[in-house]
Parts: C-alpha cells; structure tokens; sequence
C-alpha cells in the first residue's frame, strides 16, 4: 500500500443525515446516538471508520471504508445485515508521492459544541 493518498468519506450515508440553513450557512446535522459518534470528555468529535482492501481497484481506489459499528450495533445485527453495511467512502494512493515529499495538513481546528439539548442555536460559533 502506498504511505499516502486520499480518503473521501461520504456524511450522506450516515443514519439521517441533513443538511439545513443556520444564519445563512449550509450546515451539515449528523445525529451522535444514531451514527455511533463519540464524543470524549475534551470535547474530540470521532466517528469512526474501518478500511478494508477491495478485491479490485476500480476508479482509482483500492480500499473502501464502513462505519465501525458500535458495540451494541455489532452485537444487535447479523453476519449478513454487518455485510450490507453501506460503504462510507473510499481511500485513493496518490500515485508516485512519498511521504517524504507529500505536504503536511494543516491543524484542524479544536471543535465547539453544546450539550444543553435546548435545540437552540444561540451558541452556534459563527
């Protein structure tokens, strides 16, 4: 596998998933329960993704990506409903790049969220 390259993961997969207007911007409102989202007592958002080889490269990619199912999703479905996961997304190798050569992404920024459950959007960042 090559030491770099580009993941796309699709939030349109995602468990109810919207995309609606808040003070004039698109935002995209992905459910945390729904979605097995994990939020840490920092504050870190994850949602997490496992990758997995695909039997043949097609598009330029050569793995895909699902949804890690949460401990109590995995142990709630059968072998064949964790089968029919959708794919999340997919990981393309960028082509002749090393690491060594490839640029560094930038810092993402420390999220900012509310768990006052009041549905209001007075504390919104922006």
């Amino acid at each position: 596998m090559e030491d770099s390259g580009t993941i796309s993961i699709h939030l349109s997969k995602l468990n109810d998933v919207s995309v609606v207007d808040v003070r004039g911007k698109k935002c995209v409102v992905i459910p945390i329960e729904e979605n097995g989202i994990y939020i840490s007592p920092k504050g870190t958002i994850v949602l997490s993704y496992f990758m997995s080889k695909m039997f043949e490269e097609k598009y330029g990619n050569t793995h895909v990506l699902k949804r890690k199912l949460t401990k109590e999703e995995y142990k709630n479905s059968t072998a064949e409903e964790r089968k029919r996961t959708p794919d999340g997304g997919y990981f393309s190798p960028y082509r002749g790049m090393s690491a060594n050569n490839a640029s560094q992404p930038a810092q993402a920024p420390r999220p900012t969220y509310s768990n006052n459950n009041s549905g209001a959007v007075g504390d919104l960042p922006f």
